[in-house]
């Protein structure tokens, strides 16, 4: 009995060491897994996270142009990813920002929390932004998105859904309205390339829409874009002056190669105009101001309604026809003005320039087709159907006596183009003579069409009733 005890109790203990040893490989393959799970898990939280934030990002950049981001303190707490490698040399060249969760509807997300003591302005400095992780940031030029603190599993990190073995190096896709280019740091406010699409270089007018109740309430410098379809229709097109078509003989400007037949244009004008066709032909069109130049409280210059026209204004500070080149913002010609206001407002996507003969015609074909094909109605005149006249507002500036008027003379939401004052453009007609385009008819009382040319004009005239208007390419 005693060795049969004996016996089983050496077996028993064998068998007990036995069991526990496959109990702690069951038990560790169970943890193992369990981890590896709760990783994988997290892992695809992540990936959730960063699939709903550049569907809700790209909708944002759709509407406004622009990305929903804390733009008042850059994020440089990088060192992470640029050791996982996800930073694209390639596209992720701009800044990173803190992405401003708040402008993003019906978003619910498994990371970021750090983002509510922004939010709630527990943290607003620099140095306490970039102190925290659990946030989501993104790229301004690549629309990259990446989470900052990162998501470990099998010793590996994560911070996008994208490893350093491929790196994203597709670049976002311009926006744009109808295939129309709405420029980086401007924002879509309404229309339809038929209508008039009308953009506004502040944030707080995207979206409004562009009637004229609205258009009271935008902020910004407003333009609206031309359309020019088929470049062999961006062609300098008999005026309309008197109660006759012109003939175009004694009128020229720098063409799409600088140069002009009868007259010498500066080194400036001809890469001006050179680079102002390119851009016409390869993006299909051109942004006008909506309103004729004004001026603001300051004197500075703005395009929105309701302001000040900014005329008694000669064709170039110098008084000739030869333009001042090196401009910084001090001279008081038009062209002076209209080249320096892209640098003036920070615009870098499109260039300003003083409108161009040819790009006045190219109004007229949008807003008139039979202007082409009939130029002998002399594109629409002030007086028909689309101009209306308000008897209670004649819509001209005298200095001191107010605003002009701006919610009348209207076409494809371009205002004044036959109201109000003349506008000085590009085009000239002798070696001492430059253009004016546009009807005045509030002004003098003369019903001149929007399309009238005249030459009458020289470069050191400073009227109370000429004025200018901006136009903007974009660069290429």
């Amino acid at each position: 009995m005693k060795k049969f005890l004996k016996e089983s109790k050496g077996i028993t203990l064998i068998s007990l060491s036995i069991a526990v040893i496959i109990i702690l490989i069951i038990t560790s393959a169970i943890i193992y897994s369990l981890t590896a799970n709760l990783g994988i898990q997290k892992l695809r939280n992540l990936q959730t996270d960063i699939e709903n934030l550049r569907e809700k990002v790209s909708e944002y950049y759709a509407q406004y142009g622009d990305i929903p981001a804390r733009k008042d303190v850059e994020y440089t707490n990088l060192n992470n990813l640029e050791i996982a490698g996800i930073i694209s040399d390639a596209i992720d060249t701009g800044k990173f920002y803190v992405i401003e969760l708040s402008s993003l509807d019906n978003l619910t997300l498994n990371y970021g929390q750090d983002y509510e003591q922004i939010k709630s302005g527990t943290v607003t400095d620099e140095a306490g932004i970039n102190d925290l992780e659990n946030l989501y940031i993104i790229n301004e030029t690549s629309h990259n998105i990446f989470f900052v603190e990162g998501i470990e599993v099998d010793d590996e990190w994560f911070y996008t859904d994208y490893t350093s073995e491929d790196v994203d190096k597709e670049e976002v896709p311009k926006h744009s309205v109808d295939g129309v280019v709405i420029p980086e740091g401007f924002y879509y406010v309404g229309g339809t390339k038929e209508e008039g699409i009308v953009i506004s270089d502040s944030p707080n007018d995207a979206g409004k829409g562009t009637s004229d109740e609205v258009a009271d309430t935008l902020e910004g410098n407003q333009f609206v874009w031309v359309p020019v379809e088929n470049y062999e229709d961006f062609k300098r097109q008999g005026g309309y002056l008197f109660g006759k078509v012109q003939s175009l003989t004694n009128y020229g400007e720098a063409d799409s190669n600088g140069e002009n037949s009868k007259y010498s244009e500066t080194d400036t004008t001809k890469k001006e105009a050179i680079n102002m066709h390119k851009s016409v032909k390869n993006n299909k069109g051109f942004y006008i101001g909506r309103y004729e130049t004004g001026k603001d409280d300051e004197d500075g210059v703005v395009i929105q309604k309701g302001k000040n026209v900014y005329n008694n204004v000669p064709w170039s500070s110098t008084g000739t026809i030869t333009e001042d080149e090196n401009i910084d913002g001090t001279e008081n010609g038009a062209i002076e003005q209209a080249r320096y206001f892209s640098m003036a407002n920070n615009y870098t996507s499109v260039t300003s320039t003083l409108c161009y003969g040819v790009q006045w015609d190219a109004i007229m074909n949008y807003i008139d087709p039979d202007y082409i094909t009939n130029a002998s109605i002399g594109s629409p005149k002030c007086m028909d159907e689309s101009f209306v006249k308000d008897s209670t507002n004649q819509g001209y500036y005298v200095p001191g006596s107010g605003p002009t008027k701006t919610g009348y003379y209207a076409k494809n939401n371009i205002y004044d183009l036959a109201g109000n004052v003349e506008e000085w453009t590009m085009e000239t007609s002798s070696n001492q003579i430059r253009m004016y385009r546009g009807g005045e008819f509030t002004f003098k009382g003369s019903e001149y069409p929007a399309s009238v040319r005249n030459s009458i004009i020289i470069p050191s005239y400073n009227g109370q009733e000429v004025g200018f208007r901006i136009a903007l390419y974009i660069n290429n």
